[in-house]
């Protein structure tokens, strides 16, 4: 049954409503707050299932779309997004070494190697996807002049053609050694794919490597968010005047609209019972241990050792991507982009309207449904202000001499 007034009463998802957890209404129940290694394994389950799919669906970009600056298609979008994120974190034109925490399928990994020559490495807990990141790699990489200086662009598993062994080894000790680098676009940028829990980052990749660690929604994925904090910030490099070091955000997050500035008990205590329902509708389909607070995430970070970076200068360019008719968002971190990104799911409510996708998604159960049942959420959550989405960016303070 139709809920949200603006949904097409002959969308398929109208005939599937996912069924309540033991009967009990959605904003009643508990997030995934146990069995969260189970959680886990339904991630990358989900993840090794349903990625090609996105592909498919969405490019090599999975993630939300910042529609503005003259962007209308999605893919223009999801580029706008990342150009936001760089210029909003200051990102450097060229030498940074980048780790991209839940890559997906490494379009942002590609993007940030061939357009601002980073040498970045994509970690994933889908071994679908890291197989998939790295055969569009090595396919975009064969279609290119070769760019390294012995003419010979090729790494372990990748061949001239575009051929490459989609079984990704698993991290060990040595697996750093064992995954050369591939030169990727003309900016001298260089890109690798692990398999890896983020939980597990910090023993198996090297302490004080990275001069910016980038997660684009999937920091609402990690259960252990704490954990997660204190091990970006011992990969970072120390950070000097002339070279910061920063953790780059962007996610979505529980509303109200003013949650940016509450305090997060505040924020939470002034969602009503529709609302929290929406909430616990994306938390269910969407797999996330529970749908995080903006200043949740500042608190980790500050108990990490993390410092808020100072919100960059107001510029006609930085303006144009936070800016429409009817909304401009205000240059602050953390940033509230929200009324920029909601069209991402009409759009995607309006590319699952296969019958035969729907029936797929049934017959994997009731994650399968209330997967695709959480779009028609997400939108409602976006139009009820119970779903926010922003961008919030950490440094490393530099050391006293």
């Amino acid at each position: 049954m139709t809920t949200d007034g603006e949904l097409a009463s002959s969308h398929p998802g109208d005939e599937h409503e996912t069924p309540e957890l033991y009967g009990i209404p959605f904003y009643c129940v508990q997030a995934h707050t146990s069995a969260l290694t189970t959680l886990k394994a339904r991630i990358a389950q989900h993840y090794d299932l349903a990625s090609t799919y996105y592909y498919s669906l969405w490019g090599q970009h999975i993630h939300h779309g910042l529609f503005t600056n003259g962007a209308t298609t999605k893919e223009a979008a999801q580029g706008n997004l990342i150009d936001f994120m760089l210029e909003f974190s200051e990102f450097p034109k060229s030498g940074a070494t980048v780790l991209d925490v839940g890559c997906g399928l490494g379009g942002t990994c590609r993007y940030l190697a061939q357009r601002r020559g980073s040498t970045v490495t994509g970690i994933t807990i889908s071994e679908q996807q890291i197989g998939l990141a790295r055969k569009i790699t090595g396919q975009d990489a064969a279609a290119e002049e070769p760019q390294s200086s012995n003419g010979d662009f090729t790494s372990k598993g990748s061949t001239m053609n575009g051929s490459i062994d989609e079984t990704p080894a698993p991290v060990s000790q040595d697996a750093l050694a064992s995954t050369p680098f591939l030169h990727y676009g003309s900016e001298g940028g260089q890109v690798r794919f692990l398999h890896l829990d983020a939980e597990q980052m910090s023993k198996h990749l090297p302490p004080a490597t990275y001069t910016h660690v980038w997660v684009t929604e999937a920091l609402s994925h990690i259960p252990n968010k704490a954990l997660f904090f204190k091990s970006a910030f011992d990969l970072l490099k120390p950070a000097t005047s002339a070279q910061p070091s920063r953790l780059i955000i962007a996610d979505w997050f529980r509303g109200p609209p003013e949650s940016f500035t509450l305090a997060d008990d505040a924020a939470a205590s002034s969602l009503t019972p529709a609302q929290l329902s929406t909430v616990a509708q994306i938390e269910d389909g969407m797999l996330l241990p529970e749908l995080p607070s903006v200043q949740s995430y500042i608190a980790h970070a500050l108990a990490a050792g993390f410092t808020l970076m100072r919100a960059p200068p107001p510029s006609t360019h930085l303006t144009s991507f936070t800016s429409t008719d009817n909304y401009t968002a205000t240059l602050q971190n953390p940033i509230d982009i929200s009324p920029h990104v909601a069209a991402t799911w009409d759009i995607s409510w309006s590319l699952v309207s296969s019958p035969s996708l729907w029936a797929y998604a049934i017959s994997q159960g009731r994650d399968g449904l209330s997967f695709l049942q959480s779009f028609r959420a997400m939108r409602r959550g976006y139009k009820e202000g119970s779903l926010r989405y922003g961008v919030v960016v950490f440094e490393k303070p530099v050391a006293e001499a």
